[in-house]
């Protein structure tokens, strides 16, 4: 019985050890070595995008910051109120995050912007814009 035991063990750890692979590990680079892709491997690059949403309470602006952009919106009557739920907060990200790609926004300066929203766009921000008049 032991040996049965000790011969399944063993015929488990020898397939682990066969569908495991390791890296190869590279103590230097080197600049001049080409890795051709695999021909039988397809990799799909990754997409990240991030955007942060903040309401500025005392401009009671809305603040859309992605990395090094920062949007600053006016909100009407109704979104002030519907940015203290759930469900409002979403739809106005929703709405914003629409405008972004049109011609609603224009570039200003962080000196242009209310200090308050301002401050929210972080210190990574190196480009700002604004809602565009009507």
């Amino acid at each position: 019985m032991l040996r049965i035991i000790i011969a399944s063990i063993l015929c488990v750890s020898y397939v682990t050890a066969m569908t495991t692979t390791h890296k190869p590990h590279h103590g230097h680079h080197h600049s001049n070595t080409t890795h051709r892709p695999h021909s039988n491997t397809t990799r799909e690059p990754g997409e990240k995008d991030s955007f942060r949403f903040v309401y500025e309470p005392h401009t009671q602006q809305m603040v859309v910051v992605n990395v090094h952009d920062c949007y600053v919106f006016s909100l009407s009557d109704s979104e002030k109120v519907a940015v203290h739920t759930d469900a409002g907060i979403r739809a106005l990200e929703l709405k914003l995050l629409s405008a972004l790609s049109t011609s609603a926004v224009v570039t200003t300066t962080k000196d242009q912007l209310n200090p308050h929203a301002a401050h929210l766009c972080g210190g990574h921000a190196t480009a700002f814009y604004k809602e565009a008049s009507p």
